[in-house]
């Protein structure tokens, strides 16, 4: 079974339709159709990008759909849900704080952040699990395709250090609400929060919100997509 076969399964067993993946990725009927036939002469080649969200809205893993492995789904959020501290292995297991940012949807900050518990091997190595490292989850999609919603980035946490203000990707919070945005800093005290995949830019200062930059994302999982860690 090739590629776009898997992909026309899965639609079927979930009861999605051609219009509802022309209608998510935004793109024209001629292409999905392209993309999607069953027709090797017709058929265009689906871009990376495509396929990543293509992947990400059926729920299945994009290696999965590439033929480089047999189960659906490898990597599950699932997995990540706390264990009881008496099942805890400590030498396998890790306890971090974790909290939703948002990207297009809103997550709202909190005083404190929920204890997970996270399997060691999924730790990259050069990560220290210190007082510094907090684990986000991305709700929403508008920082696509460089993290996409369920996403689990690792943050290397400000807490108060020296901080070289360089325009880049960072867990923001403006007034109540916590997003990862791309950060341009503008010398005078205000900042710019800009989307990945629309137009959306916002100016806190001019809002009236205070702001703050909690820290800055180096390494990411994507659960849906994939169970590749990405280390920036």
């Amino acid at each position: 079974m090739d590629m776009v076969e898997k992909i026309r399964e899965e639609m079927e067993d979930k009861g999605i339709k051609q219009k509802d993946i022309i209608d998510y990725l935004g793109a024209t009927q001629s292409n999905v159709s392209k993309w999607l036939s069953l027709n090797e002469k017709i058929r265009l080649d689906i871009p990376n990008t495509i396929l990543a969200k293509i992947a990400h809205y059926l729920d299945v893993d994009i290696e999965y759909l590439l033929g480089l492995q047999e189960e659906k789904k490898k990597f599950r959020t699932e997995s990540l849900e706390p264990i009881p501290t008496t099942q805890l292995d400590e030498e396998n297991y890790i306890t971090l704080p974790t909290i939703h940012a948002g990207a297009g949807a809103e997550a709202f900050a909190v005083d404190r952040a929920e204890q997970r518990v996270f399997p060691r091997d999924l730790i990259p190595p050069q990560i220290a699990l210190d007082d510094n490292v907090l684990v986000t989850v991305i709700t929403g999609n508008s920082m696509e395709p460089l993290y996409y919603e369920n996403d689990i980035l690792f943050i290397d946490m400000v807490n108060g250090r020296a901080f070289i203000p360089v325009d880049g990707t960072y867990l923001v919070r403006y007034g109540d609400i916590v997003q990862i945005k791309d950060v341009e800093f503008l010398g005078n005290g205000e900042i710019l929060l800009r989307s990945r995949n629309n137009t959306d830019v916002r100016n806190p200062s001019k809002d009236g919100l205070e702001w703050e930059i909690i820290g800055k994302p180096y390494a990411n999982l994507h659960p849906n997509v994939g169970s590749k860690l990405v280390v920036k």
